[in-house]
């Protein structure tokens, strides 16, 4: 299915307000922490830890929620429990 341009931007334009943060998390973290003493090696250990989690979890999440049915939709429920979690960090 070939979508139009402009939903193509509206799915993506959420997606640039919590770019930049994360970049600037990303890239000054590392830095940050070892101006506080922190040990560069258990940095690294725990984004290693942290981003393996991440493939993991994120194809069994997409996984469940493809075989999810509701009266919502597949996705909805999901959005509309974590959606707050997400919000607070």
């Amino acid at each position: 299915v070939k979508l139009p341009l402009i939903t193509k931007v509206a799915y993506a334009l959420p997606e640039f307000s919590k770019l930049s943060v994360t970049m600037l998390m990303n890239v000054h973290a590392i830095a940050f922490f070892n101006e506080f003493g922190a040990n560069l090696s258990v940095l690294s250990f725990f984004i290693a830890l942290a981003r393996s989690f991440d493939v993991l979890t994120d194809p069994l999440m997409g996984w469940f929620s493809d075989k999810t049915r509701t009266r919502f939709g597949r996705r909805r429920p999901f959005m509309a429990l974590f959606a707050p979690f997400y919000g607070g960090c």
